[in-house]
């Protein structure tokens, strides 16, 4: 299957996911996530860049690292939410990106 690569994490929507399903480039993504689905979706666009840079930033990895081991991250990531969502949240990420284009 052309543009395919294998799963690397099981779904909580109930989508059948492992190591042997296949995901294809051509899936439709849903509208919204769970707060797992976002976190693995974070962790993964980190994974991608450290595995394709041959020198990546020391803070990335460490904050790879931090992703995957350290006890307070569900905690932070969950705080982290709660500031996106606020309507008084001091900046949008994706705004001053698009202002810049």
């Amino acid at each position: 299957m052309q543009g395919a690569r294998t799963c690397r994490w099981s779904c909580a929507r109930g989508r059948v996911t492992c190591k042997h399903h296949r995901v294809t480039d051509e899936l439709p993504l849903p509208e919204t996530l769970t707060l797992d689905e976002a976190y693995r979706a974070a962790f993964f666009l980190v994974d991608a860049y450290i595995s394709v840079e041959a020198n990546p930033d020391e803070g990335l990895v460490l904050f790879h690292q931090y992703m995957q081991s350290d006890p307070a991250r569900w905690e932070d990531w969950r705080e982290s939410i709660r500031i996106a969502l606020r309507s008084d949240a001091n900046h949008d990420p994706l705004r001053e990106n698009l202002k810049r284009d």
